[in-house]
């Protein structure tokens, strides 16, 4: 009877360690995870619903910009919602800022470079007036990226990509933007 006891005890046991084991593992992973997100706030990373946002405070053309937020594992911000529109509107502080739209490869072609899907009937109410108008600004120039404009109450506005602006990168949080 002892014997089968110890037997019972024995199992129990084994059954404890692996479940021990379980939540070490998850106790690890959880610490990494935070370990994460603190250094990408501590890095001046701001966290809105599920991605993480930076926001420049030096000035690039549109493509310096894009390469220094593919160099953060990132990629200049789409804009899916109106509380995404809002959230950036809110965090620009009333500075230009460049997104990741952009007609480079096809005129009126737009495409977010994150590969997020472009849908203009959704965003019909984030471009300013009269925008996107390809303006030539008399220079021979055409305006193939965008950016949030203060002065267009904080509306979308192409221009040339050469013009040198804050930006904001977008990383999504979860495995495949960590």
């Amino acid at each position: 009877m002892l014997k089968a006891q110890l037997g019972n005890v024995s199992a129990a046991y084994g059954e404890i360690q692996i479940r021990l084991d379980n939540v070490s593992a998850a106790r690890a992973a959880v610490q990494g995870r935070c370990s994460y997100l603190l250094t990408k706030v501590s890095r001046g990373w701001r966290f809105f619903n599920g991605n993480f946002y930076y926001f420049s405070h030096e000035m690039k053309s549109w493509d310096e910009a894009e390469q220094f937020c593919v160099s953060q594992d990132s990629h200049l911000t789409s804009v899916s919602s109106q509380a995404e529109q809002e959230f950036l509107s809110n965090e620009t502080q009333e500075q230009d800022h460049w997104i990741g739209l952009t007609d480079q490869e096809t005129e009126g072609s737009w495409h977010w470079v994150d590969g997020t899907e472009y849908r203009a009937d959704a965003s019909r109410g984030f471009w300013a007036e009269n925008q996107p108008d390809n303006w030539h600004q008399g220079i021979g120039g055409r305006e193939d990226c965008v950016h949030i404009s203060p002065m267009n109450r904080n509306l979308w506005n192409d221009i040339n990509c050469t013009e040198p602006f804050r930006w904001i990168c977008k990383q999504a949080h979860g495995p495949a933007g960590m």
